[in-house]
């Protein structure tokens, strides 16, 4: 029952995983893109509620990480915050409205028989 919020944290982890050695190349910039990724994927694969867990977590761990003051959580950098949960929301809505209507179609549009009868 756990088992897809388990997976989609350890998406995040791997997402901060790849993206710590990018903290000096990319030095304050884009603190959450490799998150983005772990929240679509989770979401994709595991559902709304784990592609949530992800972007919860992708957004503690990138103002924890990421943003400066490192290792701090501070309100200066309340704007890319906003800016990651509305993508990561708009992310998670419009995969959940493409698996619906990839499920829907599927009910309605039964597959066609292979021709040859195989």
């Amino acid at each position: 029952m756990y088992r897809a919020y388990l997976l989609a944290l350890a998406l995040t982890v791997v997402a901060l995983v790849v993206r710590l050695p990018l903290l000096a190349p990319l030095a304050g910039i884009q603190p959450f893109a490799t998150f983005y990724l772990s929240v679509a994927l989770s979401a994709w694969w595991w559902g709304t509620r784990p592609g949530m867990v992800a972007a919860i977590a992708g957004l503690i761990a990138g103002t924890f990480f990421f943003l400066e003051p490192r290792l701090t959580f501070d309100a200066e950098n309340l704007f890319p915050i906003v800016v990651y949960l509305f993508l990561s929301t708009t992310f998670i809505a419009l995969i959940r409205q493409a698996r619906k209507s990839e499920s829907a179609s599927a009910a309605t549009h039964p597959p066609s028989p292979r021709p040859g009868g195989r």
